[in-house]
């Protein structure tokens, strides 16, 4: 076998430890919240980048992002890109 090959298989053996690690860390802080009772909203389940992607594409902020484009002669890229930047700090973060 030459060196690639095994570049290819320490990549994916380092990728699998990873993904198990964290698949243990989640179910882990699951058995938690379940063995202490605790209450958590919904949305503090859900992934950030989910939470992101539906409000990029929500109409009501493309007719907005689309307005503020044509009002201050910007481009539209460059207007989803500012609206982008703003929901990432908008956009709370919750880990369990």
């Amino acid at each position: 076998m030459t060196w690639p090959v095994y570049a290819a298989a320490a990549v994916l053996a380092v990728g699998l430890l990873l993904w198990l690690g964290r698949r243990f860390l989640r179910h882990s802080a699951v058995q938690t919240r379940r063995r202490f009772r605790a209450r958590l909203d919904r949305y503090k389940l859900v992934r950030q980048a989910i939470v992101r992607d539906e409000l990029v594409a929500d109409p009501v902020v493309l007719a907005a992002a689309r307005a503020h484009a044509a009002e201050h002669g910007l481009s539209e890229p460059a207007t989803m890109a500012l609206v982008d930047r703003y929901i990432r700090e908008i956009v709370p973060f919750f880990n369990i």
